[in-house]
């Protein structure tokens, strides 16, 4: 079983090199980390924990960059009553 999560966090690496949408190959990298950090946290290989860890900090905080802008209701109302 243990093996099987490192081959999977494997996997899901290529998988998120190969998106074309960052935000997509973020997300997949996310899953990766997750399924790696286990990993490397259950055999105890702390170099790797560290990195799985800065690279989640890493990817969340691209994540959120990435949010599309969200525009208040108040705004949304004001210019659709101008536009009519």
């Amino acid at each position: 079983m243990i093996e099987f999560v490192g081959w999977l966090g494997a996997a899901l690496v290529l998988v998120s090199y190969a998106q074309h949408n960052t935000i997509r190959l973020r997300q997949i990298s996310l899953l990766a980390g997750a399924a790696l950090l286990s990993f490397n946290l259950i055999l105890g290989v702390w170099p790797n924990v560290a990195m799985e860890l800065a690279l989640a900090v890493v990817n969340l905080r691209r994540l959120i960059q990435l949010r599309p802008p969200t525009t208040p209701p108040a705004l949304v109302a004001s210019a659709t009553a101008t536009l009519s």
